[in-house]
Parts: C-alpha cells; structure tokens; sequence
C-alpha cells in the first residue's frame, strides 16, 4: 500500500490500529475504499441541497458494495454486523471531511484527514460558519448511532445528507 493511502487510514481510524487495519485489509483486496473515500468526499464539498438524494444512494452503494467485499474476508461473522460495519465506515468519511472543514475554518492547526482534497474542503468550510459545521457534525455522529438501532438502510444517508446540505436560510425556516 502507498504511503498515501496509509497516512489516511491512519488518520481516518482516529489512532485506532485494528480499524486502520481492517480497512488497509479490504484496499488490499482491491476494495477501492481510498479511491471510493475520496471520490465521495469531493462530490460531497461540491453538492448543493438538491444533489443530497442522489449522493445519498452513492453513499449507500458503497457502503453495499464494501460490505460485501468484508463479508468475503470475514465469513464468520454475520452479514448484518458487517453491514453495519459498512455503513458506519462511509459516515465516518462524512465526518472526517466536516472535520477537516471545522479545523481549516478555526486554523485549528491540526492535520487533516482528507489531506489530499484541502483545496476542495477549504471550498465547503466557506459555506458554513464554525457553529453550523458542529451542528452538522453533531447530527453525524448522531447517524452514527442510529446505524445500531436497525434503522432502514435506505434512510441513514438520504436523512444526514438532507441536514448535511441544508442552507443556513433552510434551516431559519425549519420548526
């Protein structure tokens, strides 16, 4: 695996080695989930509110399709876990590029994540002052725990992204 490659699975695991492991395994295997990551990550900093639906069901083919591939290396443990296991990986990557927006808006000084995309993450950090990207953020993580809850797969990513894009002039109207 090149260096690149490894230095975000690093960074994305948050300090974790079995889930940068884990990830490193499926890249290996020829998952493309750096190249998927990415991808995903760039369309996100440049959709709009009407673009959220369409990125969510790219969002969730990934997620399927990266399940799959984990339940190929892992066929001991369940097809749900793994699933799960999935789908949580792509929420975090939207997590990761929030965060990375949140540091490059307050100059945080901390290395980002998705250091191969700044120049496109400076671009998304614009759009939001630093208390709207915490509040998008905030509903991240909190997607992040509904993956538990068996909550339809089809409304996890429509459901963040819908809040993830929303304007600042949406959300004044919102009751």
């Amino acid at each position: 695996m090149d260096k690149k490659k490894a230095q975000y699975f690093a960074r994305l695991s948050g300090g974790s080695l079995g889930r940068a492991c884990s990830w490193a395994e499926l890249e290996k295997d020829d998952a493309k989930l750096h190249q998927t990551a990415i991808s995903l990550v760039k369309e996100l900093a440049d959709s709009e509110y009407t673009d959220a639906l369409v990125l969510a069901d790219k969002f969730l083919k990934a997620s399927r399709e990266t399940g799959k591939l984990w339940s190929k290396l892992s066929p001991k443990i369940s097809t749900s876990d793994i699933t799960r296991k999935a789908r949580k990986t792509y929420i975090e990557i939207i997590i990761s590029a929030l965060s990375d927006c949140l540091a490059l808006k307050t100059g945080a000084g901390k290395k980002i994540i998705n250091f191969e995309i700044e120049k496109e993450l400076k671009k998304m950090s614009e759009r939001w002052t630093a208390e709207e990207l915490c509040s998008r953020i905030s509903a991240a993580f909190w997607t992040l725990q509904t993956v538990d809850w068996s909550v339809n797969e089809k409304l996890i990513f429509p459901q963040l992204l819908l809040k993830i894009l929303n304007s600042a002039k949406m959300e004044v109207l919102q009751y």
